[in-house]
C-alpha cells in the first residue's frame, strides 16, 4: 500500500501507450548497451506508473526502460499501477522527488561485486565469452578478472585500490619489478594499455633472444655457462679492441642473463699455433721454413715444418653487445656505423644506442594499441566534435594519401571493402561522416612510422594531435612524434 492508501497493481503494459512527457531527467543516456540488453532480455524491472484523469496511464519511475523498450520493438513490459495522479503542487513536488530519490540514490555496481560476479559464473561453467555475451561487460575485463584469483593483486580489487585490468597486469608481470614499476606509473597517467603493450613486447623480445642462445648453443657445442662476457671499444687510434668485462669479483655473466638484458652476441677468434714436436714449446709460424738452406745459409730462427705440430684453434666468447635491434650484430659487421673517438665517447655511444631501442620498442606497442583504437572508430554511432574540419584538411593538404597503396592496403584489412560504396550510398549523413572519418584515420595511420619520432613531420603530427583530440591518448613516444612534451606524474 502506498502512502495514499492505495494498493498498487503489477501488470503487463504496451510501452507505445504510456505518457512519458513528466521526467527531470533532460538526456536518457540511452546508451547502446543499455538498448542492446533491453532488446534481449526484455525490462527486468517494472516501471511504476499512475493513472490520470483521462484514463491514459503516465511513467513515474522507468523512462529510460521506457524509451528502451519502444526502441526494441517490445509489445508489452512490466509496471506497477501505483493509483491516480493526483492534482496539484503537492502531488507534483511529490513525483519529482520521487524521481530524483529513484536516480540519485541508485549506488552503481562496485568493481568487487563485478569481480565476484565474473567468478560465480565461472564457477557455473560459464567460459569468459558466454559471461562477456550475458553481461555486456567488457571481454577485456572479463578476462582479466579471471586471472585475479589467488593473486594479492585480487584482494586490492576487493578494497578498492584497482581496477580489475589494472590488478591484472600487474599480477601478469608480478615477477618483474621493474615492469611493475613501469605499468603503476601508466596507471597513474591513464596509459595501461601502452605499458602493457611494450611490457608484452619486451617479454616477446627476451624469450626469442634466450631461443636463439640456446640454437646457437646447440650448434656449437659450448656449455650453458658463459666462457666470459667481452666489450667493445674504439681506442684513440680507431682500431677495435676488445677487453674482458666482470663483475667486482671477476664472474661473468652467463648466457641467459646477458640475453635477458637483449644483448647477447658471439666472438669467435680462431688461430693457427705450431708446437716443436720434441719440446712441446710454442713456435712462431714465421721461424718455420720448409727446407733448410745450406749450412752457410741458415740461421739460428730457422726450424723444419716437419719439426713442429701445426693446430688451429677457435675461441668462442658470449659477449655484451650494444648496437641496432638484432642481439646478434657487431661492431665487427658495421665497422662503418662507427664514428671516430674523437666524434663521441663510447658511453654516450652505449646511451643513444639503447634509447633508439627502447622507443623503436615503445613505437610499436603504441602502434598496437592506436590501431585497436582504430579499428573501433567505424563502428561509432556519431562522430566527434571537428570531425568535418578534420577530413576536410586531412584531404586539402595530403589528397594523395587515401589513394596510396599502403592507405588501400591497410583501409581493406581494417574495413574490407566489400559494399563500402552501397553502405555510403545509403547511409544518413551522420553515418557517412563517421565512415569517412575512419578511412581517413587509416590512411593516415599507413604512412606514420618509427622514424617519425626521430625526424618530425607536418603530417604525422597533424595526424597524432587529431586522434588525441578524438579521445585517443598518445602515449610519451607518440607525443615525441606529435611535437607535445612527454606527460608528468602530475598530468
Amino acid at each position: 500500500m502506498n502512502k495514499n492508501g492505495t494498493v498498487p497493481q503489477f501488470g503487463t503494459i504496451n510501452p507505445a501507450a504510456l505518457l512519458t512527457d513528466a521526467n527531470i531527467r533532460h538526456d536518457l543516456h540511452l546508451t547502446d548497451d543499455f538498448r542492446e540488453s533491453i532488446a534481449e532480455q526484455g525490462v527486468l524491472t517494472p516501471i511504476t506508473v499512475c493513472r490520470t484523469a483521462t484514463g491514459a496511464l503516465r511513467v513515474l519511475t522507468g523512462h529510460r526502460r521506457t524509451a528502451a523498450a519502444l526502441d526494441a520493438g517490445l509489445a508489452q513490459i512490466p509496471a506497477m499501477i501505483v493509483g491516480d495522479e493526483q492534482d496539484g503542487t503537492e502531488a507534483t513536488v511529490d513525483r519529482l522527488v520521487t524521481q530524483w530519490s529513484e536516480n540519485e540514490h541508485r549506488a552503481a555496481i562496485t568493481t568487487s561485486e563485478r569481480l565476484a560476479l565474473f567468478e560465480t559464473l565461472a564457477d557455473h561453467g560459464l567460459d569468459s565469452a558466454k559471461i562477456t555475451r550475458r553481461t555486456k561487460a567488457r571481454r577485456a575485463e572479463v578476462d582479466a578478472a579471471l586471472t585475479l584469483r589467488g593473486t594479492e593483486q585480487r584482494d586490492a580489487v576487493q578494497r578498492g585500490e584497482l581496477t580489475i585490468e589494472q590488478a591484472a597486469a600487474i599480477a601478469e608481470f608480478s615477477d618483474d619489478p621493474a615492469a611493475v614499476g613501469r605499468i603503476e606509473w601508466a596507471i597513474r597517467s591513464r596509459r595501461l594499455d601502452h605499458a602493457l603493450a611494450a611490457e608484452r613486447l619486451r617479454r616477446t623480445e627476451r624469450t626469442e633472444a634466450l631461443a636463439r642462445a640456446a640454437a646457437v648453443l646447440a650448434e656449437t657445442g659450448i656449455d650453458a655457462v658463459a666462457m666470459g662476457s667481452m666489450h667493445e671499444w674504439i681506442d684513440e687510434a680507431n682500431s677495435a679492441t676488445i677487453e674482458r668485462v666482470t663483475d667486482v669479483d671477476g664472474n661473468t655473466p652467463t648466457i641467459e642473463e646477458v640475453a635477458a638484458a637483449g644483448h647477447l652476441g658471439l666472438y669467435v677468434d680462431s688461430r693457427s699455433a705450431c708446437y716443436h714436436r720434441e719440446t712441446g714449446e710454442e713456435v712462431d709460424a714465421d721461424d718455420l721454413v720448409d727446407e733448410l738452406p745450406a749450412e752457410d745459409q741458415r740461421e739460428e730462427w730457422m726450424i723444419p715444418r716437419e719439426q713442429v705440430t701445426e693446430t688451429e684453434e677457435t675461441i668462442r666468447y658470449w659477449h655484451v653487445i650494444r648496437c641496432g635491434d638484432s642481439p646478434w650484430r657487431t661492431y665487427w659487421g658495421n665497422r662503418s656505423a662507427i664514428p671516430a673517438a674523437g666524434e663521441v665517447d663510447a658511453e654516450t655511444r652505449a646511451a643513444q644506442r639503447r634509447e633508439v631501442i627502447e622507443n623503436n620498442r615503445a613505437w610499436r606497442a603504441a602502434t598496437e594499441v592506436r590501431r585497436t583504437w582504430l579499428a573501433q572508430q567505424s563502428t561509432r554511432k556519431t562522430a566527434p566534435k571537428g570531425t568535418a574540419a578534420f577530413v576536410a584538411t586531412a584531404l586539402v593538404k595530403w589528397p594523395q594519401i587515401p589513394s596510396a597503396y599502403h592507405a588501400r592496403a591497410l583501409t581493406e584489412q581494417m574495413i574490407p571493402a566489400a559494399g563500402a560504396l552501397a553502405k555510403l550510398a545509403t547511409a544518413p549523413d551522420a553515418r557517412a561522416l563517421v565512415l569517412l572519418r575512419a578511412r581517413i584515420l587509416i590512411a593516415l595511420e599507413s604512412q606514420v612510422n618509427a622514424d617519425h619520432w626521430r625526424t618530425p613531420a607536418d603530417f604525422a603530427q597533424f595526424y597524432l594531435r587529431a586522434v588525441a583530440d578524438q579521445g585517443y591518448a598518445l602515449s610519451d613516444i607518440e607525443r615525441r612524434a606529435a611535437g607535445l612534451e612527454p606527460l608528468t606524474d602530475e598530468q
